[in-house]
């Protein structure tokens, strides 16, 4: 990637001179390091852990939260986030019910806040929950547009919307450890028919939610967009790209993570939009075949419940399909723009979700030290999602065969 005036990167890196080649001193992996006007640009070609080093989940969960039947408190229904806080209490958003649940470190559900509604602490439609400052957690509602602050008891403490940009409403998608919150916005123009990859507009906030300073763009995720008559009229139609490209971003404590999936590369910026270094992982891209492509057309049009439905989605074999899958993270329509494919623990260390093809089902982490240097890969139980990963354990979702709802602690595992 290369940085822009505003900080931000849009493009793979082409242009970078590469000075004093070589690995650090010391360094037990094979990782590439090299310094160019000030940026570390740290290139990964194999794991640092061994067999007998590898971090690995426990067998089975530590603790699991979630029930058929019973106290309604231990139902999860629609589970968009999760945390565990300081004291080994458990906060889970539980967006069907429009609810925080707090459980204790045991498991045992403490107390709920939060209500459908339109009021303070109500939610109307919970998108995401992340961590504050120090125990507070901030909960975003998109249809209410507005951030919401929970004290570390979780009662509720305070509310507010992110101002306008151009008239248009952003998005927040994370906060930094000092309160300020990281959102997206996209600036109205003109509909691009094809195959396009539109830009999305990066603001910072102060954590009153005042300011919105820009601090640059990104490419989001790929679309193609057809002029149809379906329905019985004529509308423009966004369909996404089979296996197109879409970013990857996370927010740490003091970093921010953007991957544009191109290739196996992730920038690691500051609050300000300064690229700090370059995180690559020596990797060619898998081809995509004719099974694959048709696999993905099938698993798209799965979704059509009608004819033109059936039409709409039958266009998207008219786009122009990328040779090549994408680096890293989730395939097809769940590929969206603030995706699960990165997480940062709370030492540091950035997990990238690997690739898997449509029928693949593996769920594989790859893990890179604060330094960069990439420690290896762990394989994941199937379907299982990490919310909140810590020091010793792993907070994750996933669903039964019956599609009940679980949030489980696991021990992470490190010899």
């Amino acid at each position: 990637m290369s940085s822009t005036p505003n900080g931000i990167v849009t493009t793979a890196v082409a242009a970078f001179i590469l000075f004093g080649c070589g690995q650090e001193p010391g360094s037990e992996s094979d990782a590439v390091i090299v310094d160019s006007a000030g940026i570390r640009i740290v290139t990964n070609t194999s794991p640092t852990w061994t067999d007998a080093t590898a971090w690995r989940l426990s067998g089975t969960p530590q603790l699991v939260i979630g029930s058929v039947e019973g106290d309604p408190s231990t139902q999860l229904f629609h589970v968009v986030g999760g945390v565990i806080l300081e004291d080994g209490r458990i906060a889970i958003a539980n967006a069907g019910t429009h609810e925080l649940r707090y459980f204790g470190a045991d498991g045992r559900h403490l107390h709920t806040t939060g209500r459908e509604g339109a009021g303070p602490g109500e939610f109307r439609s919970i998108g995401w929950l992340q961590r504050f400052s120090e125990d507070s957690l901030a909960v975003w509602d998109w249809n209410k547009r507005e951030l919401s602050i929970f004290d570390a008891t979780g009662r509720f403490a305070r509310s507010f919307r992110l101002e306008g940009v151009g008239g248009t409403a952003p998005s927040p998608l994370g906060v930094w450890g000092d309160g300020r919150i990281l959102a997206e916005y996209r600036p109205r123009g003109p509909v691009t028919y094809g195959r396009s990859r539109p830009t999305e507009t990066l603001v910072v906030y102060a954590p009153d939610g005042t300011g919105g300073d820009s601090i640059g763009t990104y490419h989001a995720r790929e679309e193609y967009v057809r002029r149809m008559h379906v329905w019985g009229r004529d509308m423009n139609m966004w369909l996404p790209v089979p296996f197109g490209r879409s970013a990857a971003l996370v927010v740490s404590h003091d970093h921010l993570y953007l991957g544009a999936r191109e290739g196996y590369e992730i920038g690691v910026y500051t609050p300000q939009g300064a690229l700090q270094s370059i995180v690559r992982l020596d990797r060619l891209p898998r081809p995509i075949t004719d099974d694959d492509l048709q696999a993905e057309l099938g698993r798209l049009t799965s979704f059509a419940d009608d004819e033109d439905a059936r039409r709409v989605l039958a266009e998207l074999r008219e786009a122009e399909i990328p040779e090549t899958m994408p680096a890293f993270g989730k395939h097809g329509a769940d590929s969206n723009r603030n995706s699960r494919s990165l997480r940062v623990d709370t030492g540091g260390n950035l997990w990238v979700l690997e690739y898997a093809a449509p029928d693949d089902s593996a769920t594989q982490w790859s893990v890179f030290d604060p330094t960069g240097v990439y420690l290896g890969t762990m394989p994941f139980p199937d379907q299982v999602v990490p919310l909140d990963i810590g020091d010793d354990y792993v907070l994750a979702h996933w669903r039964d065969e019956l599609d009940v709802e679980y949030v489980g602690r696991y021990q992470l595992i490190k010899p």
